[in-house]
């Protein structure tokens, strides 16, 4: 066990040149087992009855050209694998060597069309296949110490990554360095292409009176066969994750988001996997794959949705706040939000109209609410702090609106985590159980309905705690900031309204009550606030509270 991990730790770790070199070797030993299949398949297939100068001696003619065609065939595959068998070794490039090698792939078929004795013909083609396989055990053998030098070096190199930087740190450089994903959508393409073209091999007579008719057929069978078995899955997966990642792309260059992220690419891949496991897609028969591989893939829609809105709401706050003027700039994220409310409306209307009401479906359409409900909530934000930079005069009930309007956006989200939750439920209760869907939905518990709950309550105590503790500071008279004339030391901006904090500093009370959810200290000159100070001035009498000039107030700020 331990020298199976070891060897495989140093295979994962070996450089690319080093790869190559393994990957021709592998490559050397299919070439000779297939060459061995088709010099079989030559003696004792199509060629057993009799030889081509038997039939030329019969005056067979017809047999003769039919046996000629066959072993022509049968010599430029064994001539093809040949040329690849030499070419991937990148040790010995001696042409008598290679003389020798290409005469024992193509001797079999030389020997076919011969008559020769049954005991020969049946022994020939494993005499033929030993040239190669010895060939590559000669060179096995003579490369086995600097093989084994590779594998100790790399092994010892991945134990130290481990080591000093973790698991993660470790997996994650080996993942980019080997471009795993790429190799996942490679493979997945390959076998996709194959999989068409034997489908349009056996229904060519199908496809040639009916193209039309045959393309649902044909794309029903190559979804099928590119997710029915684990390494299909991760091909899948990673194809999902390229696509996933270039739309998201799009959408970052209109909202002209500079940073590049591809962290959905990863997540959705993640996801699909995932879904693929918690619903044994690939345990599925054929029809209802493709029906469950729909549905996670609606799934993962509308989660590329809700990544496309976490992008957006940035930008919108940014251009609202910064007074951005530029119309094209809000023109794009216009035009992101209204293909956000749009486009998860449409396919509810879709899905309800052409599927029955089930499970998958209250979940598709309680995330595609939620990402409609979200774009009118950043929307709803955005044009009050659209509203805010048109006033000359100070908003003070600004605050107050965006934390009410975010607080219902939270409380919505937070109602459809817990319908959602309740749906994994009686999803894993009385339709499909399983390991993974209770960790997911255990998960989903933790993370979109405690930890939010939680924090939401943090917040709404604090911000509940501020309130209470600006109501008990005094209100400064109109007089009092006429004879002042100052400004908020916390947001520059003068002051229509203001409370007297207990060291007899004035501020706006909504930019007091931003300060306090801080920390519980005057901005100028850091004296507690709270009322339960033992030093405080709250008994101090309002006729003894002067106003202090800008110098002391710079004196205090100084201290």
């Amino acid at each position: 066990m331990l020298l199976g991990t070891s060897i495989f730790l140093g295979i994962l770790t070996l450089w690319t040149k080093q790869l190559l070199s393994l990957y021709r070797f592998m490559a050397s030993v299919i070439i000779m087992f297939y060459s061995h299949k088709v010099s079989r398949y030559a003696l004792n297939g199509d060629l057993e009855t009799a030889s081509i100068f038997e039939n030329l001696l019969q005056l067979n003619f017809s047999q003769s050209s039919k046996h000629f065609q066959i072993i022509f065939y049968y010599l430029v595959q064994q001539l093809v694998l040949a040329k690849c068998f030499w070419e991937a070794q990148e040790v010995v490039k001696d042409n008598s060597v290679k003389n020798f090698i290409v005469s024992s792939f193509v001797i079999p078929v030389v020997l076919a069309g011969l008559p020769i004795p049954a005991a020969l013909r049946e022994y020939a083609a494993v005499y033929a296949s030993l040239v190669p396989f010895l060939f590559l055990f000669a060179i096995t053998y003579l490369s086995f110490g600097t093989i084994m030098d590779v594998i100790h070096e790399r092994f010892h190199y991945g134990k130290r990554m481990v080591q000093n930087f973790g698991w993660n740190t470790f997996i994650e450089t080996e993942w980019h360095r080997l471009d795993v994903p790429n190799l996942f959508r490679s493979f997945w393409v390959l076998r996709m292409l194959i999989n068409t073209y034997l489908f349009t091999r056996a229904h060519y007579t199908e496809l040639s009176s009916n193209p039309n008719g045959m393309f649902t057929p044909l794309l029903e069978s190559v979804l099928a066969t590119g997710c029915d078995t684990n390494l299909a899955v991760l091909g899948m997966s990673s194809v999902y994750s390229y696509v996933s990642g270039k739309i998201c792309s799009f959408f970052q260059s209109v909202l002209l988001v500079t940073e590049e992220e591809d962290s959905f690419g990863t997540i959705s891949a993640i996801l699909f996997v995932l879904l693929a496991m918690q619903n044994g897609l690939t345990t599925l028969p054929p029809k209802k794959r493709i029906v469950r591989l729909f549905r996670n893939s609606c799934l993962l829609l509308t989660c590329m949705l809700h990544f496309i809105h976490s992008t957006l709401n940035p930008v919108l706050m940014s251009l609202c706040t910064s007074r951005n003027p530029s119309f094209q700039r809000h023109a794009r994220s216009w035009m992101v939000c209204l293909f956000l409310i749009i486009f998860p409306a449409y396919m509810i209307y879709v899905l309800h109209i052409s599927h029955q009401f089930s499970t998958w479906i209250f979940a598709v359409t309680a995330f595609s609410v939620e990402v409609i409900i979200k774009v009118l909530i950043s929307l709803t934000i955005y044009s009050l702090f659209l509203i805010d930079a048109r006033h000359d005069d100070y908003w003070e009930d600004l605050d107050d609106y965006v934390y009410w309007v975010k607080s219902t956006g939270n409380a919505i989200e937070f109602i459809f985590g817990i319908l959602l939750f309740l749906n994994g439920a009686f999803i894993m209760i009385f339709e499909s159980g399983g390991c993974i869907r209770a960790a997911m939905i255990c998960i989903h518990a933790y993370f979109n309905i405690w930890c939010e709950a939680r924090s939401g309550w943090k917040v709404f105590v604090r911000r509940k705690t501020a309130v209470d503790k600006i109501a008990s500071l005094p209100e400064a008279s109109s007089e009092e900031l006429q004879r002042r004339g100052d400004a908020c030391a916390i947001c520059f901006n003068d002051m229509e309204t203001a409370k007297i904090t207990r060291c007899r500093h004035y501020f706006h009370g909504v930019c007091l009550r931003k300060w306090l959810y801080v920390q519980d200290k005057c901005p100028l000159c850091h004296e507690t606030l709270s009322a339960d100070n033992k030093n405080n001035r709250a008994d101090i009498p309002r006729s003894e509270i002067q106003p202090q000039p800008r110098n002391a107030q710079a004196e205090n700020a100084g201290e």
